[in-house]
């Protein structure tokens, strides 16, 4: 049992089945709505052809950019290590 989110498991949650899966619908359709309102057009519709959707090159000098990278590949493999080892 994993003790820090406080719930044993699917039967111990604090709210009955039925509101939780109302609430999970409610908010799937909320969120698309929300989307379909506030993201009317295509974002990357003018980009030109080539550039990758996350290319930072731009704007983000090109060591910043590794020096962001090395870090989130060194967190990554902290928390590959902390499941490899950790306990349970």
């Amino acid at each position: 049992m994993i003790l820090a989110h406080g719930l044993g498991g699917r039967t111990d949650l604090p709210l009955p089945t039925w509101m939780v899966m109302y609430g999970g619908a409610a908010i799937l359709v909320i969120s698309f709505a929300a989307l379909r309102l506030l993201w009317p057009k295509p974002r990357w519709e003018d980009r030109p052809p080539g550039r990758a959707v996350g290319d930072v090159h731009g704007s983000v000098p090109r060591a910043a950019a590794a020096v962001a990278r090395a870090i989130g590949l060194g967190a990554f493999l902290v928390v590959l290590v902390a499941a490899a080892v950790g306990e349970n």
